[in-house]
C-alpha cells in the first residue's frame, strides 16, 4: 500500500466462533498490498496481505462485519461501501458483500457514495438479529427514496423516516447509553446536514425507535461537519452505559467550545468538550475515533484514541497526529500525545480500528491506524501502522516500536496529567515512577 490510499479499516472473522484467524481488512484506492495484486481491498491474516477475490471496482470508504442471522449457524459477512459499480465482476451499486468465496450485491444497492456502515440491534436482547445500516450521499435504493441513510434486513432496504433531505451522512454508530438497563440501543448519525426527518438537527441526530420511530436532535448539535462517531465504555463489562463521542471539523455546540471532539451528556442534553478539545493549523479535523483496551483484562483501563489533522496545542511544541484519552470522558484531564504520523506538514490519519488476531479474546488486541503518512513513531510505515501492548519494552512508552525522545515526552505528558500507566510505572508510584522510567529509557530496550 502507499500514501493516501487506505480510506477504511475493519475486521472480519470468516467463520465466526470457528478456528480460522480473524482478518484485518483495509479498503481504499490501491492496486497492491504487501506486493500482492489486489483491487481496492485486502485482508491481513497476521502473516501477509491477501486479495479478496477480484476485489472492488472503485474506492472503498467503509467496512463492516455483519452476521445476518445473529446467533444462527450462518457465518458473518464482510460488507464494504464506497463509490463503485461492481465487485468481483458483478454489478453492485456502491455496496457489496463478501462471503469468503464470492462478492454479491445487496439488492439494487444505493444511488450514491456510501461513507459509513454499522450494525444496529434495535431490540437488544430481543429475538431480532442486528440489522445493517449504511449512510452516505445517496438518495435512493432503486426507486425507493432513503435519503442518505438506509437499513438492510437481509432482503431489502428501508428508510429511517424521511432521512436527511440534503447534505451527506459521514458517520453512523450504535449507542447503548445505559448498558444492561432497559433503554433500547440508539442509532446516531453525523455529517453535514441541517435537518433529520424534518427536525432541525445541526450535523448530528439520533433515531428514536420508540413509538414508530422518529429523528431527534442531540442538544444544540455541532456547528460544522461531523466526520466520526464512537460509542465508548470507559470501564470494563457491559453493565455501564456507553459515552457518545463525536469528532470532526466543528468548534462549538451552541455557546460551548468543543474544538474538534465532543462528548454528549445525555442527562443535560448537551455536547461538552473533552480535555479542552484539540488543535491544528491546516484545516484541523478529527477524522477517526477508536476505543482500545491495550492490555485486555490487565490493570489499564480502555483508552479513547483520535486521529486526523491534529497538529499541536498552544502549550506544546511537538507535532502530532494521534492523541488518546484515558478515564471517563465526562471527567477532567487533558488529551495525551501518542506519537506522530509524518509525511509532510499535511500528513494525517483517516481511519482506525482494533484487531484481535485470535478473534476470541485469547490474545491482546492491536490498534491499527491508516492515513496519509510515510512514517510513524520514527518507523517507516507508508500508510498503515499497528500499535501493540506491551511495547518492545516499558520505556517505549508510546508503543511506536522505537526508543526515542517521543517516549520521554509522551511519558512526562502522561505523568503530569495523572495517567495511571505513567504514575505507577514499573511498580513505583508518584515521582519515583519518573526515575524508574528514565533508568529504563537510558538502559535501552533489550
Amino acid at each position: 500500500m502507499g500514501l493516501d490510499v487506505v480510506r477504511a479499516l475493519g475486521t472480519w472473522d470468516p467463520d465466526g466462533p470457528g478456528s480460522r484467524t480473524a482478518l484485518l481488512v483495509a479498503g481504499g484506492l490501491f492496486s497492491t498490498a504487501g506486493g500482492e495484486p489486489v483491487s481496492n481491498i485486502a485482508a491481513w491474516n497476521g502473516v501477509q496481505w491477501i486479495a479478496l477475490g477480484s476485489g472492488v471496482g472503485g474506492t472503498v470508504q467503509a467496512i463492516a462485519s455483519w452476521d445476518p442471522d445473529g446467533d444462527g449457524p450462518a457465518p458473518p459477512l464482510l460488507i464494504v461501501g464506497g463509490a463503485f459499480s461492481q465487485a468481483g465482476g458483478t454489478a453492485a451499486s456502491n455496496i457489496a458483500a463478501w462471503n469468503g468465496s464470492e462478492w454479491f450485491p445487496l439488492a439494487g444497492g444505493l444511488s450514491g457514495t456510501v461513507y459509513a456502515l454499522t450494525t444496529w440491534d434495535a431490540d437488544g436482547d430481543g429475538p431480532q438479529p442486528a440489522r445493517l445500516v449504511a449512510a452516505g450521499s445517496f438518495a435512493q435504493s432503486g426507486s425507493l427514496f432513503v435519503n442518505r441513510i438506509a437499513v438492510w434486513d437481509g432482503t431489502e432496504w428501508s428508510p429511517l423516516g424521511s432521512g436527511m433531505a440534503s447534505g451527506e451522512v459521514r458517520a453512523v454508530v450504535e449507542w447503548d447509553p445505559d448498558g444492561t438497563g432497559l433503554l433500547p440501543r440508539r442509532l446516531v448519525a453525523g455529517g453535514t446536514f441541517s435537518y433529520a426527518g424534518g427536525v432541525v438537527a445541526s450535523n448530528v441526530a439520533m433515531w428514536d425507535s420508540t413509538e414508530g420511530g422518529s429523528w431527534r436532535r442531540l442538544g444544540e448539535g455541532l456547528d460544522q461537519s461531523v466526520r466520526t462517531l464512537a460509542a465508548w465504555r470507559p470501564g470494563r463489562g457491559a453493565a455501564g452505559g456507553q459515552e457518545l463521542v463525536a469528532g470532526g471539523h466543528f468548534r462549538r455546540s451552541g455557546e460551548a467550545e468543543t474544538r474538534l471532539v465532543a462528548v454528549f451528556n445525555d442527562e443535560l442534553d448537551a455536547w461538552q468538550p473533552i480535555g479542552g478539545g484539540l488543535w491544528g493549523d491546516h484545516g484541523p479535523a478529527a477524522f477517526a475515533l477508536a476505543a482500545w483496551d491495550p492490555d485486555g483484562a490487565g490493570s489499564i483501563r480502555p483508552w479513547l484514541y483520535v486521529t486526523g489533522t491534529l497538529e499541536r496545542r498552544p502549550d506544546w511544541y511537538m507535532t502530532w497526529r494521534i492523541a488518546r484519552w484515558q478515564g471517563s470522558a465526562l471527567s477532567g484531564g487533558p488529551w495525551l500525545s501518542n506519537g506522530s504520523l509524518y509525511a509532510s506538514p499535511l500528513s494525517y490519519g483517516v481511519a482506525m480500528t482494533t484487531w484481535d488476531p485470535s478473534g476470541d479474546g485469547s490474545s491482546l488486541s492491536q490498534l491499527v491506524i491508516a492515513g496519509r503518512f510515510f512514517s510513524a513513531g520514527g518507523l517507516d510505515s507508508p500508510g498503515i501502522i499497528r500499535q501493540r501492548w506491551p511495547a518492545a519494552c516499558g520505556a517505549d512508552f508510546n508503543c511506536s516500536g522505537a526508543l526515542d525522545d517521543g517516549d520521554v515526552f509522551a511519558f512526562l505528558n502522561a505523568w503530569f496529567a495523572g495517567d495511571e500507566a505513567a504514575q505507577q510505572f514499573g511498580g513505583a508510584s508518584g515521582v519515583s515512577a519518573i526515575f524508574v522510567f528514565l533508568r529504563e529509557w537510558f538502559a535501552g530496550c533489550p
